[in-house]
């Protein structure tokens, strides 16, 4: 939340230290080496701010974040940025972002809240190359595919093409206001490169990706 007299450092006025959760599953801000459950902010300006943040888990494997609410943030955008893939997906309630974690702390550090004045519907991303990402490629057996949100649009068609253009698979992705994550499985294609093509309407993108 946003406060006048706040500051990034951490203030028993403002702020409150995160617990350890005995399950080993936690999530907080930071404010330098102190995880916060409750993270006061000095009012927005017009700079993105970043907020680190701490996830742990009992131990290594699959997990997600769930967006249940967004309160205490006005007009401001949000939008989780995964340091170690290099994407940024916008935030709303009902998103959702899978990931994988090597080392019960390998979160730590990957993951950050950038916080921004609202934005309008026309300054939503395009469906281009440089908007989409795929993981992990080379893939083996399976791939990920991250969208962001898009004005107007409801769904993604997604069509893997093998190098004689031929279609392999092809399925519609639901969009919400957060983008989309959708898991491939294509564990029976035969290695080598392909080509996803993904369309919404009149928005037409397309992603090199190699099966080994």
């Amino acid at each position: 939340y946003f406060a006048a007299g706040a500051t990034a450092a951490f203030e028993t006025q403002y702020d409150a230290t995160k617990l350890p959760n005995a399950t080993g599953l936690d999530l907080a801000s930071l404010a330098g080496p102190t995880s916060l459950a409750i993270n006061g902010l000095p009012p927005l300006a017009a700079a993105d701010v970043v907020v680190p943040l701490a996830v742990r888990v009992p131990q290594a494997g699959s997990f997600a974040f769930e967006i249940a609410d967004l309160t205490n943030l006005n007009a401001t955008t949000v939008y989780l940025r995964d340091g170690l893939l290099g994407t940024q997906q916008v935030l709303a309630v009902g998103g959702r972002y899978a990931f994988t974690l090597a080392t019960a702390t390998a979160g730590t550090g990957r993951f950050s809240l950038v916080l921004r004045p609202g934005t309008a519907l026309a300054t939503l991303p395009a469906l281009d190359a440089a908007s989409v990402s795929v993981y992990p490629n080379p893939a083996h057996g399976r791939f990920v595919v991250v969208l962001p949100p898009l004005a107007g649009q409801r769904a993604v068609r997604a069509t893997l093409l093998n190098a004689l253009g031929q279609v392999v698979s092809s399925r519609s992705i639901a969009l919400t206001a957060a983008g989309a994550t959708a898991e491939f499985a294509v564990p029976a294609l035969a290695a080598g490169v392909y080509t996803l093509r993904l369309q919404a309407n009149n928005q037409l993108c397309t992603k090199r990706l190699v099966l080994e």
